[in-house]
Formats: structure tokens, sequence, C-alpha cells
């Protein structure tokens, strides 16, 4: 489901918004949260948001005016808005939607320049129409293979420059992202957010790289690449094919 379907969902309003003064945006927002003490997420029951060190970092890393994209939501969907992105909201439970939407009123927090996608991440990515990114968040599903989908789709839009979050990074389907990532040279680790949290920033072109171009697959991969040669190496004595043996020996 679009953005441009949601109407009985979500409806951002029309009114000329108020932004906040940047730099107290963070300690506005967090008030609101503890005075309404929203649950977005479980059918209201549970609130999953990301840390308030988290909500530290968007205020003060999103960019002015910037096109941004979450996959998720909850409180940091409500950030971004406060802060006046452009933003895109991917997160597949219209209930969400409609509990992010209730919290934006009665905070009074501007909803003009927010939109939601209905859908799985895997579905909706690919298909984004999206302006260049200068922010993403991924805070989707967190089962492998989702947290590498939603960066593979997401880096392509994002600007040189451009900041890639990564939260939940405790799990090891996320970690084996940014142990990727921090070996990587287009991009750049901006370090740790919280307890459970990375940052990147862009620093290069985004182009699909042969593992042996990839450092971090290169070194996980040495010791099973060792053992299998080795393991074929054997193979070649046991059954006496000495000729392939001195080839493939004199190639190493």
């Amino acid at each position: 489901m679009s953005a441009l379907s949601l109407a009985p969902v979500f409806k951002p309003e029309v009114v000329t918004p108020v932004f906040p003064p940047r730099d107290q945006a963070a300690d506005i927002l967090l008030e609101r949260f503890r005075r309404h003490a929203p649950s977005f997420h479980l059918d209201g029951s549970s609130d999953w948001s990301v840390s308030e060190e988290t909500i530290r970092f968007l205020a003060k890393h999103v960019p002015e005016n910037a096109a941004t994209l979450e996959t998720g939501a909850g409180l940091s969907t409500a950030m971004f808005a406060l802060l006046g992105a452009r933003h895109t909201c991917i997160t597949p439970d219209a209930g969400e939607v409609r509990r992010i939407g209730d919290f934006c009123r009665a905070a009074a927090i501007p909803t003009a320049d927010l939109a939601f996608e209905i859908d799985y991440s895997e579905n909706a990515l690919p298909r984004l129409k999206k302006e260049p990114l200068d922010f993403v968040l991924i805070d989707g599903g967190h089962g492998f293979p989702m947290p590498i989908i939603d960066w593979y789709y997401a880096a392509t839009h994002l600007k040189e420059g451009g900041v890639v979050l990564i939260d939940d990074t405790h799990l090891w389907s996320v970690s084996i992202l940014v142990d990727m990532l921090k070996t990587d040279d287009g991009w750049a680790h901006m370090g740790r957010v919280g307890r459970r949290t990375h940052a990147f920033r862009k620093v290069a072109p985004f182009a699909y790289k042969e593992f042996c171009f990839q450092p971090y697959v290169v070194r996980k991969s040495r010791l099973a690449s060792i053992t299998t040669r080795l393991l074929t190496a054997f193979d070649l004595l046991r059954t006496g094919d000495f000729a392939e043996f001195g080839r493939r020996l004199r190639r190493a």
C-alpha cells in the first residue's frame, strides 16, 4: 500500500507547520513522549522505540530540509517529523501508523511532510521513487537477511556524505552488517550511539564489490579457504593425481 492510499490510516496535517529550534527538538520530543506515554508496537501494548541517545543523534545530525527514510516506525518517526524532514517511513503495521499519527496530533508535532509505506521493506524499497536521501535509519525487520536488504536498497538512494544509522546492532543479523561496513572504504564509521546503535557516513558512490575486494569477507573466509585447499590437496594425493597436485601447487 502506497502513501497515496493511506487516508483512512494516516492523514497529514495541512496547516502551516511550526518547528522548534533544532537544539531543543530532542528535549521537546522526549518530554512529550514521557507526558503522553504512547505504546506504538504490539497492538499498542508495548513500545520498542529507539533509545534517547538515538533521538539526540537524529536531532544533531539530520540536516535542515532533509530527505529521509526509515524502515521500522516509532518515536524516531516523530523525531524526523519534528525536525521538518521530508520523511518516508516503511512499516507493514497499519496500527503503528495510526498510533504514531495520534501521538503526533496530541503532541503538536507537524506531519505535513510525513509519508508512510505500509508494506514489508523488501517489497517497498525496490519500488520506492524517492529523491536522493540525506539520512537513513534502519530499524525494521531484524531477522536475517532483512537488515542487509534494507541497507542495500537504502544505500543506493543515499547521497554521498549522507548518514545511515543502524539500530539493534547487538543482534547477530545486524552486527554482521556493522562489521562489514567498518572495513569498507566506501563508509566512514561515525561511532556507536548508545549501547545498540551505530552510525556510518557514505564517503564514496555505492557500487557492488566482489568478495575479494571486501576485506571483511576475505578475513572471515580465510580459515575455510585454507581448510578447503588442504582437503583438496589430500584428495589429489590419495587418488594419485600427482599431475593435478603439482599444477595446483605451482599456481598457489
